[in-house]
């Protein structure tokens, strides 16, 4: 480390504030659109949740069917709540999970933190004046904060929320009615059935039974 420090100090590194500017300008304005496409992936999921019967969206038909399989498997689902969140965070929108879009910012916040902080210490290294050194930081964690408070703004994290929430309260209070009405349907049709066949099988039984008497008697005066 002391040898590249020492190099820094002789080749005096060449700086340009231009380039860094743009360099933290364009980390910032990235986690502002992947903000701005995260928002707008969750606007779109809940305009579908709000016509989630009729809706042809593959995640929530997915939700559906699995929702719907353990009802007739298991009679009921343990946590809702937690099944949706799953498919909803695994949920793809341009072959990203959402739950990576989610992630970007933190990523672009992490960064600028890290350029600024790996770049300040190069120029202080190098000799550089120390003045611009500070302003390097600063920038970067002014940025890296503009872009938290950014993120906490528009509500990320409560869209997703608010989006499992309604998915869950219509698997379990719409739904989940007419699954159990499926079920019980499907058991009366069963026992119906299973009744008609051991009828059926009585009568046959009945019926061998008679002719056998018959026969026997028509033996015994032959």
């Amino acid at each position: 480390m002391e040898n590249v420090i020492h190099i820094l100090r002789q080749k005096n590194i060449y700086f340009n504030e231009r380039y860094f500017l743009w360099s933290m300008g364009s980390i910032f304005l990235f986690g502002i659109v992947s903000g701005m496409v995260t928002l707008s992936i969750y606007r779109s999921l809940r305009e579908e949740a709000g016509q989630m019967g009729k809706s042809d969206m593959v995640v929530l038909k997915q939700i559906k069917m699995k929702y719907e399989q353990f009802i007739i498997i298991n009679g009921s689902v343990l946590n809702t709540y937690r099944m949706v969140e799953r498919y909803i965070r695994n949920y793809k929108a341009w072959k990203v999970r959402i739950s990576s879009w989610r992630k970007l910012i933190n990523a672009c916040e992490l960064l600028l933190i890290m350029v600024s902080g790996v770049t300040g210490t190069i120029l202080y290294a190098a000799n550089h004046d120390k003045e611009k050194v500070m302003m390097i930081i600063v920038v970067g964690g002014f940025l890296a904060y503009a872009l938290f408070m950014y993120e906490r703004l528009i509500k990320i994290e409560d869209k997703e929320k608010d989006l499992v929430c309604y998915i869950t309260d219509y698997l379990d209070n719409t739904l989940n009615t007419k699954a159990q009405r499926t079920v019980r349907t499907e058991c009366t049709v069963r026992d119906i059935e299973k009744r008609m066949e051991e009828e059926k099988a009585r009568i046959r039984e009945n019926k061998r039974k008679q002719e056998k008497v018959l026969s026997d008697i028509l033996d015994n005066y032959l």
